[in-house]
């Protein structure tokens, strides 16, 4: 299949305050680490406040642009913004959308794009996130006439905002494979958070206890894709987060560089038959987020891996956590024999 990145220096111009992990350098990381084929590079799209009014409350939409023109400053705790700020979020939603709009079946496209999106709400940016990029593509995909779009989100940290953006909705279904809630960022993320009303069941949230390594990602990520399956999207959505990798510094889950190419490969086959598209999320080790990003790619379009690493296990007590999803998986999703 062909691969498209979609990115450009433009997304450099949003800056963090000193020892910021969300640095600039997280897209030279990825670039530098290219394999150099086998991939398109697209210039990246700007877009418009009407986009990011598609999932975000106007006032809040207000409230950041009118906050940036402060300088370096903080939207919350661990969301820094500057001055440039809401114009490279302009390009990060446009740049997202565009990628969605232009997948197809066969094709892949993915956008390395910053500040990531997955823990905005409609109401707030937090956890580094300003707009939340992958629900304004989405929500562009179901503009233009798409009746189910899913979304498989891998980074370690769960995507609350995502979540809360899609909890009372059937026509998108959410599915989150992340660290345990009760030992990481933002606390959210638990099996029995399913969805409420007509959302009921659409929302499916698969946490791995910290140490868990590839089989616990990839024992999920089967599960994860199943459930996707059966839910026959009209297109499928990664938020890809890197931060799951053993040398990440700000999680425990100990995944290596082959078990994003694997998460890839199990996707690929149903990327060959409907659009898929990614936004960048977390990822904040040079190495796991530079060559798991390639390794992923290519494993999502079907090639070889461009690179080694020695795979990882986890806890014997992954038996437990996939049992604790089923407990509430099972009652919407027939995975299993009862």
């Amino acid at each position: 299949m062909r691969l498209f990145v979609h990115t450009g220096e433009v997304f450099k111009a949003h800056k963090v305050g000193r020892f910021h992990p969300e640095v600039p350098e997280r897209l030279d990381y990825i670039m530098s680490s290219s394999p150099h084929a086998g991939f398109t590079v697209e210039e990246p799209k700007k877009g418009d406040i009407d986009l990011l009014l598609l999932v975000h409350d106007p006032w809040h939409v207000e409230t950041v642009r009118t906050t940036v023109l402060k300088g370096l400053t903080r939207l919350d705790i661990d969301t820094d913004v500057s001055r440039e700020s809401f114009d490279v979020a302009l390009w990060a939603a446009g740049t997202a959308v565009d990628a969605a709009l232009r997948s197809r079946p066969g094709e892949i496209r993915l956008a390395l794009v910053r500040p990531p999106g997955h823990h905005a709400s409609r109401t707030e940016s937090r956890g580094f996130c300003i707009f939340n990029n992958i629900a304004i593509a989405v929500e562009a995909l179901r503009e233009r006439g798409m009746s189910k779009i899913a979304i498989f989100d891998f980074d370690a940290h769960h995507g609350d905002g995502t979540q809360s953006v899609f909890y009372d909705r059937r026509d998108v279904l959410y599915v989150s494979v992340h660290q345990d809630p009760a030992t990481l960022y933002p606390g959210t993320g638990f099996p029995d958070e399913v969805g409420t009303g007509e959302g009921e069941g659409y929302t499916i949230n698969m946490p791995l206890p910290p140490g868990s390594g590839d089989e616990g990602l990839l024992t999920m990520t089967g599960v994860a894709k199943r459930i996707i399956e059966m839910f026959s999207p009209d297109a499928l959505g990664f938020s890809m987060g890197f931060d799951g990798h053993h040398r990440d510094p700000l999680t425990e889950l100990n995944y290596s560089i082959m078990g994003f190419y694997r998460v890839g490969s199990i996707f690929s086959d149903l990327c060959s038959r409907i659009p898929c598209f990614g936004t960048l999320e977390g990822g904040y080790d040079p190495f796991g987020l530079g060559k798991g990003f390639w390794n992923f790619a290519f494993g999502l379009a079907g090639r070889d891996a461009p690179y080694t690493e020695g795979g990882t296990t986890g806890p014997e007590k992954i038996e437990a956590y996939l049992n604790w999803v089923k407990s509430s998986v099972g009652k919407y999703w027939p995975l299993w024999a009862r």
